[in-house]
């Protein structure tokens, strides 16, 4: 809700700023880079302060919930964990289905059948297709995240209880919550200069700021916390771990580097195959030359293609985190755990790149 409602204010207000480029009569031509940075500028901040929003509900859903029942905790988080994977089915599903479902149909009335072009007045479904947008990528893409930032913390908490005691009930916590704190300090470095290649330069510039600020700070919460050996953690009855050599801290800083570093290598995937001025999407536009059967071919090819690096890259991360507990199965599983926490800590800064797309794509609907 909240989120849906923040996208419909903005879109006006970037659509406003936007229109400043275009003079009134007797008034002096404006910079149009500096209008359209101003206007990306709020359009990226609104998407963070909904990513603000997403991280710090879940952040406080489980932290209330460790707060309350103390020991009992795991198994209460498991219903957190189900109800926000339930309630993102729907929106996402939902969202997602009545999203396309508008979009196509309001192409088809207008572009095939009418020859008018896209987001035109005169076509009465552009307004489902602009309500769409907010729907599918503003409240299902929040919710569905969330419902991932939920269930991470869950199993990092479960996991952390029995493989670190108290401790592990702590510091999963404390991951994403310097998440926070570094997503803000990410949202609020996306600003645009004049010698970026592409807006998308300025976003990565605050996606990379915010992964290396969380990893110096998690660096010195697992420093400062948590005890120099295994045989220090409080409330481990388990000998194979307290009987473990090497250093906890060294543990948990690894395993949530690998998820920060997963984070950003998908990020920089994500960008090369979808990016206009890559190989990918130009070769998916040069076979539009040989008719619509080709580009559909291209398109599903290439996006599958894209898909299999991602699963590679996953799989990586998680069996090199796997390794990192060695003899014991509990801290290979938690190590896993934890470096699902280290992509959480990048979750703020991705809902703002999600909210940003239809809040621009609605703003440039509503100045047509």
């Amino acid at each position: 809700y909240i989120g849906m409602r923040l996208a419909v204010r903005s879109n006006v207000r970037v659509a406003a700023a936007a229109r400043e480029a275009t003079p009134g009569e007797g008034e002096p031509e404006k910079d149009l880079t500096t209008v359209s940075h101003r206007a990306m500028k709020i359009a990226f901040r609104t998407g963070g302060v909904v990513g603000m929003i997403t991280v710090g509900l879940g952040l406080l859903g489980a932290s209330c919930v460790v707060l309350v029942y103390a020991a009992d905790a795991p198994k209460v988080l498991e219903g957190f964990g189900l109800g926000a994977a339930l309630i993102a089915m729907f929106m996402r599903v939902g969202g997602g289905i009545f999203t396309k479902a508008a979009d196509v149909g309001a192409d088809l009335v207008g572009k095939v059948e009418q020859g008018i072009p896209e987001d035109d007045p005169r076509n009465a479904a552009t307004i489902a297709d602009n309500v769409g947008d907010n729907v599918g990528d503003c409240a299902g893409m929040a919710a569905d995240l969330f419902e991932s930032y939920a269930v991470t913390l869950v199993a990092a908490l479960i996991l952390g209880m029995a493989a670190f005691g108290d401790s592990g009930l702590a510091f999963p916590l404390m991951v994403p919550a310097i998440g926070v704190v570094t997503a803000m300090i990410g949202i609020f470095a996306v600003a645009p200069r004049r010698a970026d290649r592409s807006g998308m330069t300025a976003i990565n510039r605050g996606f990379f700021i915010s992964a290396v600020v969380s990893l110096v700070l998690v660096a010195v919460a697992a420093y400062a916390y948590l005890p120099s050996s295994y045989a220090g953690l409080d409330g481990v009855t388990d000998e194979a771990i307290t009987g473990h050599g090497g250093d906890p801290r060294v543990f948990a800083l690894v395993a949530v580097a690998i998820g920060i570093v997963l984070a950003a290598l998908i990020q920089q995937l994500t960008g090369y195959f979808t990016e206009t001025k890559r190989r990918p999407v130009q070769d998916i536009g040069k076979s539009s030359l040989t008719g619509p059967a080709t580009v559909v071919l291209a398109g599903v090819s290439i996006g599958l293609e894209s898909a299999v690096y991602t699963a590679l890259l996953i799989g990586l991360g998680v069996y090199g985190a796997f390794l990192l507990g060695g003899t014991s199965i509990m801290l290979a599983l938690f190590a896993v755990a934890l470096a699902g926490t280290g992509l959480l800590t990048t979750v703020g800064v991705i809902v703002a790149m999600d909210t940003f797309g239809p809040v621009s794509d609605n703003a440039q609907g509503i100045a047509e």
